[in-house]
């Protein structure tokens, strides 16, 4: 498969020239985990971008491809070849996704149980610094890994119309609530007019 698009080495530097020299050091290192022969080299350095910013417009730029380039790597066509570079595209694409969020989950626990230091300025001077934790990432983050801590969601559905269709409904036998359940309402009518439901 030919490309017409710049070398890793190019990209590389482009991405260093955009950023800093920690994350085209990270996205180096990303690529090992991206060497699957089905996918060009550009996708690799797409990917190992995505999974270090988590941005596919970013992750594009940096690979020097427009960013609708990796939605036409994920479209199958009728080759078979291609159908498999496609879908190995778009599996490599979810594990580039699962390690952001991995990364975004180590800096939500880092800041929410370890903390991090906050200078204190006097009089335009820093004098020493502070450990500030974030509560509201750490009661998020226990709510996303512990179900005993979430709210209870209670859905209650509200139901217009008077008293007396109501009771009506209610007083309907177990066939009739079937067949009205089965039937395709939009509008209930009654003698005074109509009632939504």
């Amino acid at each position: 498969m030919s490309e017409q698009l710049p070398t890793t080495q190019q990209a590389i530097k482009r991405f260093e020239a955009l950023d800093t020299q920690t994350k085209a050091d990270k996205i180096r290192q990303n690529m090992e985990y991206f060497n699957d022969e089905r996918i060009t080299e550009t996708q690799r350095l797409y990917l190992a971008a995505f999974a270090e910013v988590g941005n596919k417009t970013y992750a594009a730029r940096v690979a020097g491809v427009s960013p609708g380039t990796p939605k036409g790597w994920r479209k199958p066509s009728k080759n078979e070849e291609a159908k498999e570079r496609a879908a190995a595209f778009v599996d490599l694409e979810g594990i580039a996704n699962d390690m952001y969020k991995d990364k975004l989950v180590m800096e939500i626990d880092r800041r929410a149980v370890e903390g991090y230091d906050d200078p204190i300025f006097y009089q335009g001077e820093q004098v020493g610094r502070r450990k500030i934790y974030s509560d509201n990432l750490l009661m998020f983050r226990t709510k996303a890994i512990a179900p005993e801590y979430r709210e209870v969601q209670e859905h209650r559905h509200k139901l217009s119309g008077s008293v007396d269709f109501v009771n009506r409904i209610a007083g309907l036998s177990d066939d009739d609530l079937r067949a009205l359940a089965q039937a395709p309402i939009k509008e209930i009518k009654d003698e005074d007019g109509v009632i939504d439901v």
